[in-house]
């Protein structure tokens, strides 16, 4: 198993107007205490496993590749798996804040995934760090990542949870009618695991994912057979269902009578 590895910064020779405090890779999480509270800047790196970021009242999932800044007075929580390891480099200056506005990176995002392949480049300037490049490495390896991030090349980025929550109904309005949605796709979509989504999805709608699903779909079957389609099968196809059987269940659930007989009303 690999160690912790802690840099610390010497005091630099001249003023790039940023200075790294610490380069840290930690790889022993259950022995910190939580929540953290940083009062400077800090980018983090996920190297290995998965889990949850936690922010005041809200949860962001992370995984190997994620990069999530954390900014100064904010306090925060990580929830993990038992292999999770991460790397980060926190940071203070007077230009910090300008490098930060110019490239756009704020609250706003909260976590950006996609970044694996900064994994190596971290590690091997953590090794590499000593006394003649400690003052240019890790600062170096922070405004490299930065490029990345602005340019965006990550392969997607989490805001906040409202905004999941709201790009992820629209998504489903799009496609609830065909059979191949589901949970585990759409947390495939938006690079969430199946649990995360399904937790969201309750909370900011009041009802699970599934069933949500099904209300579209019933709801359009009901405009279709009041404009006159009568074909069961049919319906069900046009509705995302792939058995009709199925469909004729869910649709006396929901309406309390059986498709067949809603037919037979809309036809009276």
């Amino acid at each position: 198993m690999s160690s912790s590895i802690c840099r610390f910064m010497p005091q630099k020779k001249y003023d790039m107007g940023i200075k790294a405090i610490n380069f840290v890779l930690e790889t022993e999480l259950h022995k910190l205490r939580q929540p953290f509270f940083k009062p400077i800047y800090v980018f983090h790196l996920v190297t290995r496993g998965e889990g949850t970021l936690i922010i005041g009242n809200e949860r962001y999932p992370i995984k190997r590749g994620s990069l999530f800044p954390i900014f100064p007075g904010e306090m925060f929580g990580l929830e993990c798996t038992a292999d999770f390891e991460y790397a980060y480099i926190s940071f203070i200056g007077k230009e910090a804040d300008g490098i930060l506005a110019d490239l756009e990176i704020d609250t706003g995002i909260r976590v950006y995934n996609g970044y694996e392949h900064l994994i190596g480049t971290w590690l091997d300037a953590l090794r590499r760090i000593d006394s003649k490049n400690a003052d240019i490495l890790p600062i170096s390896i922070l405004l490299y990542t930065m490029s990345y991030i602005t340019d965006g090349k990550g392969t997607d980025y989490t805001s906040t949870p409202a905004d999941i929550a709201e790009n992820i109904l629209q998504y489903v309005s799009k496609h609830y009618d065909d059979p191949e949605i589901s949970l585990r796709h759409v947390a495939g979509v938006f690079n969430y695991t199946q649990k995360y989504l399904s937790g969201m999805f309750k909370k900011k709608n009041g009802i699970g994912f599934c069933e949500y699903v099904n209300n579209l779909r019933i709801k359009k079957a009901v405009t279709l057979i009041q404009g006159g389609l009568y074909d069961i099968a049919m319906i069900s196809e046009k509705c995302g269902f792939s058995d009709p059987l199925y469909f004729s269940k869910v649709f006396k659930a929901k309406k309390s009578i059986s498709p067949t007989e809603y037919i037979k009303l809309c036809k009276a």
